[in-house]
């Protein structure tokens, strides 16, 4: 495989991959039970992201991050659903190489293993949406739930951990 990062934001609660539910679903069903429409929460989410999250390398310019359209691409780890996230892919691939920055400001909510997303980090931005970090190779020092972040910070490195319900 291919290291990659998964970034994906959301109005839902949590990041938990037992149930089933499409994340998409999710996202829409929070937001309405919230009595937010959708297109008020991308609106939030649009305002809030100030920063891609994997920086450019200037002392290596042939190092890349780029999107992979993977959203609700057919996943078969943990019976077959579509892929809830947007993939960013990474050239070269060497695990813990490419540093993963906050795309907002927010407060650090979930740390830990889940066995599709692998190691990964959620934060909630002051807005309430739900950003999710995963596939990383390891955490940023003193990153843990309750830890503030600002827009830019570095929370951890790229990796490719998950599928897998091995941890690590």
């Amino acid at each position: 495989d291919r290291l990659r990062l998964n970034a994906a934001a959301s109005a839902s609660t949590d990041d938990k991959e037992e149930n089933g539910s499409s994340f998409q679903n999710r996202q829409t069903e929070a937001a309405y039970n919230d009595g937010v429409p959708p297109e008020e929460v991308s609106a939030v989410i649009r305002e809030e992201l100030k920063f891609f999250p994997i920086p450019q390398s200037l002392s290596n310019p042939d190092y890349e991050a780029y999107f992979d359209d993977s959203w609700m691409s057919k996943r078969t780890f943990g019976g077959e659903r579509g892929h809830e996230g947007t993939d960013i892919m990474l050239d070269p691939d060497e695990r813990g190489l490419f540093p993963v920055l906050s795309m907002t400001d927010g407060v650090v909510e979930k740390k830990g293993w889940l066995p599709q997303g692998g190691y990964r980090l959620g934060i909630r931005s002051s807005g309430g949406i739900y950003y999710y970090y995963a596939h990383l190779y390891d955490y940023a020092q003193d990153m843990e739930p309750g830890t503030t972040v600002v827009a830019g910070q570095l929370l951890g490195f790229a990796g490719d951990s998950g599928y897998s319900n091995i941890e690590g």
